[in-house]
């Protein structure tokens, strides 16, 4: 006689194949929710990245409309490049707060006096010290710089007069090596001397700049990385002949040129709020401080701009150029630089 067959659990099957199905429900709606988290996630970066070049496009347009201004602007140049701080309407409810500088009223760390620049120096540190032995490091890193080129001998051109070699333009159009240039206004040129034969010859002026990049006090040996980074606002690698423009100049600055009285200082404040530096008083400062500091404008301009007010654009953005402006020639302004 045969063992009975055992019991058959009829529910089983039905109950396996309910945890299947359950499951692959279960994994279907993590993969979608994912999958929507992932649209959404995109959808917004799209949408900020569409905010940022709107904004980015607004203020380059709010950077040609401001070196429109200095084209136009003629004589009064240097009030509308005294570094106050004005508000422009770019259109749609989107408002800019605009600040341009003469480039001028930095100090030019190529050709700026050594005690120019130990003055300014130690005003921003608070230490004399400090600013005598980083200013003697920046002379003597320039000295080491220049005298190489100082050793090569100018080509002569078809009229016996030395030619000046012409800057290098880099990968985005800009100059990087700018050689000075003879012009009529006067910016970073080397002046020419006559000699009694007749042979023209170039100054110091003319020779190539030991820094193209003020961000290159970073590699002088000896300079704190810290001092560097509080000097930087306040230096530029543009002059009329190493002076300052005191029309331009940061309070920072003109607290730092040697021999300046507090009263001369106050005097140069009252000068700016009231915009009005033909008074005796400022061009008797000017005429102390000759040395250091005049009140002729350069034709190099840094613009700042910064989103003050707008509707649907990043509150906050910022932009500067640098510009060259030259209202005789084709293109009445060049960007030298930029940064966001």
């Amino acid at each position: 006689m045969s063992d009975p067959s055992p019991p058959v659990e009829k529910g089983k099957p039905r109950g396996v194949i309910l945890l299947i199905v359950l499951w692959a429900v279960t994994m279907m709606t993590v993969v979608i929710a994912a999958l929507g988290t992932n649209v959404r996630t995109s959808a917004n970066l799209a949408g900020t990245e569409t905010r940022r070049l709107k904004t980015e496009m607004l203020l380059e347009g709010g950077i040609d409309v401001a070196a429109a201004a200095l084209v136009a602007s003629g004589d009064q140049v240097q009030t509308l490049s005294d570094a106050h701080i004005t508000q422009i309407d770019l259109g749609n409810g989107n408002i800019a707060a605009l600040r341009i500088r003469d480039a001028g009223g930095l100090v030019d760390i190529n050709r700026a006096q050594g005690e120019l620049l130990a003055g300014v120096i130690a005003h921003i540190t608070g230490s004399a010290d400090v600013g005598k032995a980083t200013a003697q490091l920046i002379t003597q890193w320039r000295s080491s710089a220049v005298e190489p080129a100082q050793g090569s001998q100018p080509q002569s051109g078809a009229d016996g007069l030395s030619q000046v070699s012409q800057p290098q333009s880099g990968g985005n159009g800009v100059n990087q090596v700018s050689q000075p240039q003879s012009g009529a206004n006067g910016v970073n040129q080397g002046s020419q001397t006559q000699s009694s034969d007749g042979e023209t010859n170039q100054n110091q002026e003319s020779q190539p700049p030991a820094f193209i990049s003020t961000a290159q006090l970073y590699g002088i040996t000896g300079i704190d990385r810290k001092v560097v980074a509080t000097l930087l606002p306040f230096v530029s690698l543009y002059s009329k002949g190493g002076h300052i423009n005191l029309a331009a100049a940061p309070p920072e600055v003109i607290a730092g040129i040697p021999e300046i009285t507090p009263l001369q200082i106050e005097t140069l404040q009252n000068a700016r709020d009231q915009r009005n530096w033909e008074s005796p008083d400022v061009k008797d400062i000017v005429s102390n401080l000759e040395d250091y500091a005049s009140l002729e404008a350069s034709n190099i301009f840094i613009i700042d701009l910064e989103l003050v007010q707008s509707a649907g654009l990043i509150l906050g953005t910022r932009a500067s150029a640098t510009v060259m402006i030259d209202p005789s020639a084709d293109t009445p302004f060049h960007v030298l630089a930029r940064s966001w």
